[in-house]
This record gives C-alpha cells, sequence and structure tokens, in this order.
C-alpha cells in the first residue's frame, strides 16, 4: 500500500512558488566572497546559504503577510450579527437589521471586519431606519 501524501496548503505552495522565483535572481550572490555590507562578511569568509536565508525568512514573511488579506474571523462576524438583531429588536425596527446586517455581510466578503466601520455601519443603519418609518 502506497504511503499517505501530505497534501500543501495554498500558503505552503505559495512560498515554494517564491523561493522559487528567488535563487534565480540571487544565484550569484549566493556564492560571492566576502561582500562587504553590514553583516560583518568584509574579512572574506564564505557566506552560507543557511545564514542568507535565514536573514531573508523575516522580510519574505513579512512581504507576504503584506499582500494577503487578513484571515476572516466567524467569531466577530456572528457577534456582529447578533448585535444586528439586538438593536433591531431595542428600536422595535426591522430595516436596522436588515441595513446592518447587509452591512455586516459586505465587511465580511470585503475581508474588514472591523468594529470601528461596524460601529459606523450600524449608526448609519439606527439613522436610516429612524427616517424610513417617520
Amino acid at each position: 500500500r502506497p504511503e499517505p501524501v501530505q497534501e500543501k496548503t495554498d500558503q505552503q505552495r505559495k512560498e515554494e512558488r517564491q523561493q522559487a522565483r528567488q535563487p534565480a535572481a540571487q544565484a550569484p550572490l549566493d556564492t560571492a566572497w566576502g561582500r562587504g555590507d553590514d553583516d560583518g562578511e568584509a574579512n572574506g569568509s564564505p557566506v552560507s546559504r543557511s545564514t542568507r536565508a535565514q536573514r531573508q525568512a523575516p522580510a519574505q514573511a513579512q512581504a507576504a503577510s503584506a499582500t494577503t488579506p487578513p484571515p476572516r474571523k466567524m467569531m466577530t462576524y456572528w457577534a456582529q450579527i447578533l448585535i444586528c438583531f439586538f438593536a433591531g429588536s431595542v428600536f422595535h425596527n426591522r430595516l436596522i437589521t436588515i441595513i446592518a446586517m447587509v452591512g455586516v455581510v459586505a465587511l465580511y466578503y470585503a475581508r474588514k471586519q472591523r468594529w470601528d466601520v461596524f460601529a459606523g455601519i450600524l449608526v448609519l443603519a439606527t439613522f436610516i431606519g429612524f427616517l424610513i418609518r417617520f
């Protein structure tokens, strides 16, 4: 029976693609002797690949995190939905609930589940709900 193969996540595949692109561009630098940069390598010692990779790893992780959107937070999503329901119930106005929930769903799909933006949507939904009601 063949051994099970562990499948890679999207993030792991993305990192592999980035690493595959970088060695081609940095191949001449990996074999250089004593580049004379700030790291004290001016003494003529060879620059090892592992040392260079360790220095570049934080920069690569930071660049990858800057390009990927933040993950969706389900607890935040459900808490905001619950708050929308309670706001409509307190003011006895279904329009507040409907408008606020549409805003929460839009924030969820835009991956901008910030509480300050949600508070603004809730205030706006309350204002619109009262205007339409009267």
